[in-house]
């Protein structure tokens, strides 16, 4: 069987750094910008400058869900002893016509049914 790995090695990989970055940057901007708002508007109350901070929150618990949940992935990939991405692509080109467009549309279903219950959540 022949295999291809697809990805390179890299000693250290600098995803973890830009993410670690981007969320001390967040923490620091969230008392900065609720400051700002607050001294721009004497008027507003106390929850009136919150709610545009909850983007902000929301945009800081994002990452951070996805960096716990991409840690969790790869630790349990390994753990199970699974293969490679590159092997699972060569893989799946060997697959017939109408198998790759059953997973497609698998795909397709459950990313729409994601969306809607993320809708679902918020409403």
């Amino acid at each position: 069987m022949k295999t291809l790995n697809l990805e390179k090695p890299q000693a250290f990989s600098y995803g973890w750094l830009k993410i670690g970055a981007i969320m001390v940057i967040l923490v620091l901007l969230w008392p900065i910008l609720q400051h700002w708002m607050w001294t721009q508007d004497g008027t507003s109350g106390y929850i009136d400058p919150s709610v545009a901070l909850l983007v902000l929150l929301a945009l800081m618990s994002y990452l951070l869900l996805l960096c716990l949940s991409w840690l969790l992935l790869k630790h349990f990939w390994l753990a199970m002893g699974l293969p490679g991405l590159g092997i699972m692509v060569l893989q799946f080109q060997t697959l017939e016509l109408w198998q790759q467009l059953g997973f497609y549309w698998a795909s397709f279903a459950l990313l729409v049914l994601a969306g809607v219950c993320s809708l679902g959540a918020i409403f």
